[in-house]
């Protein structure tokens, strides 16, 4: 049996030009998560979703993807990318840690730019 564990340990980090921070605290309250599924519309677009798994897959409206994040929130860690310059958000990384009974647990990347 599989299971997927939400809760990958990661710690925020910087990079010279970017900002990898997890989205807890864009998540509540409601203003903040509205806001950031307008700022992932520009991320979320069909292009960027072609080779993804149907459960990954979102409309192009604010309400499809609140929803969406809210699902990811749920089954995975997700970090935003930013930039340091200006803090625009420029793409997600999203962990799924993966339990597989008798096996070691997997951590799965994906990441969407």
């Amino acid at each position: 049996m599989t299971k997927v564990l939400n809760r990958v340990p990661i710690a925020n980090f910087k990079t010279e030009r970017l900002v990898v921070s997890h989205w807890t605290n864009q998540l509540e309250p409601p203003p903040a998560k509205a806001q950031l599924a307008c700022d992932l519309m520009s991320i979320l677009t069909p292009k960027v979703l072609a080779h993804l798994p149907p459960s990954l897959q979102v409309s192009q409206t604010c309400d499809a993807i609140e929803d969406w994040i809210t699902e990811r929130a749920a089954e995975s860690a997700v970090l935003r990318i930013t930039t340091k310059a200006d803090a625009n958000l420029i793409g997600l990384l999203i962990l799924v840690d993966v339990a597989t009974a008798g096996k070691p647990p997997t951590i799965h990347m994906g990441y969407l730019f």
